[in-house]
């Protein structure tokens, strides 16, 4: 029996599984049958895809595009990155243009796949989310069975993902939320800064309506926590906030007012190591420095750097933190234009990052609203000419052709059926069907690939009784 345990350097050792290779660099060949098997038995997934040595090297498993993969110039044609069994791609879509790319790629059969997933807790130390996704694989092969994929083409689309299984470190450094997409000779894969609804979709071209939040929202600001002992700078945007590092901030209040003793007056100094340059010494006679105007000296100090640093590129919000006497002071004396009427008032310099950002984002919650808010004001404002439609049968088609200029989507609706666009005929049905495509994803995907707005909305919030509302450019 093999031997587990520790090692002299405390090292642990964990039993060894089903080896992930024939002893040539190639990938076992597990058959479709054997997807569908994990998902009916846990204990096998579990000791034979996730458990490796701690020391495996899991960078072998990037994809490098071959140079025959990429087209003749103007050819108009998308590349289609070719993947060798059991590796996958990791993508980052952060802007609209790799939206497009993702939204462009053309398969017979793509699988995408959306589960949320965790970045610490119970979940990542019992694997949950590995065993969600097991289970997704499993509803993809039988989708794609019923569609009459041979097996032969579904073992070679699911088998990229069915290594991403067996990759343990993977599963330990999660996000919240992971999109997978797959098909013959194409395998990538996103961690996501939201948790999407669980969700597997098997289609002539990828699901791209869960990622839709990420692309559309382009709203930032910033939270300036202020105390006398320091100042702190986060970024945030709708999915949370990350700490900016400034070098040059002062170190609070004593980085910029130093005390001193000299000839029996009080002297303060203001300038040092931190945003200042120099020293200027200023005599007080027999009396202590005014604790306002200090305040006032170090803020301006603050105030200066953020501007030279960030603010003087930018247009965002700042959000002020801290007791009341600072931030009143502070709104009162910086020079940027763009500070949100409402402050956090109280003490957050100790608060962690999570719990703060929650309370940052429920205050510029009507910040993120605003585009949706005007949108739908010009919706009304427009509604009694022909720039406006409320009909799913004209709106899909104008979405294809590049006439929306503004979509306005309620949530949780969703209608099934295909469009033709050469011979721009449109078929609806109530319920799915084979073959059917989500005629609100499509749309949506259309406005954004032809530069058009997009605002998904609360039932309540959309300015007509309908699933979709369109405003034409013409």
């Amino acid at each position: 029996m093999a031997k587990t345990g520790k090692d002299r350097e405390g090292n642990f050792h964990p039993p060894k599984g089903r080896p992930s290779d024939n002893g040539h660099g190639a990938a076992s060949s597990e058959t479709i049958e054997e997807v569908v098997e994990y998902a009916e038995n846990d204990d096998k997934l579990l000791s034979n895809a996730i458990i490796r040595h701690p020391n495996r090297n899991v960078n072998k498993r990037e994809i490098r595009t071959q140079k025959n993969d990429v087209p003749p110039p103007n050819s108009g044609a998308q590349p289609q990155p070719r993947v060798q069994a059991g590796r996958m791609e990791e993508i980052q879509l952060r802007t609209t243009e790799d939206f497009n790319t993702l939204a462009n790629s053309q398969h017979d059969h793509c699988v995408s796949v959306f589960i949320p997933t965790h970045a610490s807790g119970v979940e990542v130390n019992e694997q949950v989310d590995a065993i969600v996704f097991k289970n997704a694989l499993q509803r993809a092969a039988t989708e794609l069975k019923e569609q009459h994929v041979d097996a032969e083409e579904i073992q070679r689309i699911l088998k990229p993902a069915q290594q991403l299984l067996k990759e343990d470190p993977f599963w330990r450094n999660q996000s919240r939320g992971l999109a997978v997409f797959l098909a013959d000779g194409f395998a990538q894969y996103c961690k996501l800064p939201f948790s999407p609804a669980h969700d597997v979709h098997v289609n002539a071209s990828f699901y791209m309506a869960p990622l839709i939040p990420s692309i559309l929202s382009k709203e930032h600001f910033y939270v300036v926590v202020l105390s006398k002992k320091q100042a702190q700078v986060f970024k945030a945007d709708a999915f949370g906030m990350t700490l900016v590092d400034i070098p040059e901030m002062p170190n609070g209040m004593e980085d910029v007012i130093h005390f001193e003793e000299k000839d029996d007056k009080n002297l303060f100094r203001t300038g040092s190591s931190g945003a200042g340059k120099g020293a200027n010494y200023h005599g007080m006679g027999a009396g202590v420095p005014d604790e306002k105007k200090n305040i006032s000296i170090y803020l301006d100090e603050v105030d200066e750097t953020l501007w030279k640093e960030i603010l003087g590129r930018e247009n965002c919000p700042v959000l002020l933190a801290g007791v009341e006497y600072l931030t009143s002071i502070f709104r009162q004396r910086t020079q940027y234009k763009n500070v949100w009427p409402e402050s956090l008032t109280g003490n957050f310099e100790h608060m962690d990052a999570n719990a703060l950002y929650a309370i940052a984002r429920e205050t510029m919650r009507p910040y993120f609203g605003e585009r949706a808010i005007k949108a739908c004001e010009e919706y009304g404002n427009k509604s009694a000419t022909d720039l406006t439609t409320s009909v799913v049968a004209d709106i899909v088609p104008a979405a294809y052709y590049g006439r929306v200029s503004t979509l306005l989507v309620r949530k949780g609706d969703q209608l099934w059926g295909t469009f033709d666009a050469q011979s721009n005929a449109l078929s609806i049905h109530e319920t799915r069907q084979e073959g059917d495509e989500s005629l609100y994803e499509k749309a949506i995907v259309k406005t954004i690939q032809t530069g058009g707005e997009v605002h998904e909305l609360e039932p309540s919030a959309m300015p007509v009784d309908a699933s979709l509302a369109a405003i034409m450019r013409y």
